[in-house]
């Protein structure tokens, strides 16, 4: 059962996915020339996926000024956009 509490917190992180503005983590996704680029937030990915907690680890990206780059190549933008909601979602 769920409390009126657990279900706000899990309905304002869900939020951050399409309405903030303060993301740390730019995801590359795709080949040239269908490369689209996706912003997140890094703590929210790692939190709920396996794949991101490794994935971001400082080795495998680089930061910038607005945070950390991670680049993934080998993935149809599309695909990921559907990955990406599906965290959000969790």
């Amino acid at each position: 059962m769920t409390t009126s509490l657990e279900r706000h917190l899990v309905k304002s992180i869900a939020a951050l996915h399409k309405g903030a503005d303060d993301y740390d983590v730019t995801l590359e996704v795709g080949q040239q020339p269908n490369v689209e680029t996706f912003q997140a937030h890094s703590v929210i990915l790692r939190a709920v996926s396996p794949y991101f907690k490794a994935g971001l680890a400082k080795k495998r990206t680089h930061e910038n000024q607005s945070g950390f780059v991670f680049k993934k190549p080998n993935i149809e933008p599309a695909v990921f956009a559907m990955i990406l909601e599906c965290v959000a979602a969790i």
